[in-house]
């Protein structure tokens, strides 16, 4: 990896990381205010995290040109796989921010949904990372083979001409 897509991704993040801390300090001064049970804490919070999802399942990836060469097909799988991936950490906010309410069997349905989420995402990174797999072994069959290497004559220098021809392909690692 680049040195620039190294510290695009470093600071990504390191902004993450930072919104993290934003966000338990917002919960701590909300509790101690008493504020937590409030609808605006509610959804100002799940703004905050579903904030962090975006910039960790779509930004990052874009800032760190991991789709530069990804196919259509693999594309699709990993777009699956972070709508799924933000759906269930929605769920898993709504059980959390909801758990006081032990009376309202509602939240725990969220937390059920947000197991099987897990699971889906699951199943949808590993069908993505099998389609880049499945990609970067294909583009590997394509390359042409020149002939037979093995049979060089005694003399050192002679055939060299022949063997000038060189295949360089760039691939992004």
């Amino acid at each position: 990896m680049s040195e620039k897509k190294k510290s695009s991704a470093s600071v990504l993040d390191v902004i993450v990381y930072a919104m993290m801390i934003i966000a338990v300090i917002y919960v701590l001064v909300q509790a101690i205010l008493g504020n937590s049970g409030t609808l605006a804490f509610k959804v100002t919070l799940g703004v905050w995290i579903l904030m962090a999802i975006i910039i960790m399942d779509y930004i990052e990836p874009v800032a760190g040109h991991r789709f530069d060469s990804v196919t259509a097909d693999s594309l699709g799988w990993y777009t699956a796989y972070a709508i799924t991936d933000g759906a269930m950490y929605m769920c898993l906010y709504v059980f959390v921010i909801n758990v006081s309410m032990v009376k309202e069997p509602v939240h725990y349905i969220f937390l059920a949904v947000s197991i099987a989420l897990w699971f889906v995402r699951l199943i949808f990174f590993n069908r993505y990372r099998a389609s880049v797999e499945a990609a970067a072994r294909k583009d590997d069959s394509v390359i042409t083979e020149i002939g037979d290497i093995d049979k060089l004559p005694d003399d050192d220098n002679a055939g060299a001409d022949d063997l000038k021809e060189m295949i360089y392909r760039e691939r992004n690692k």
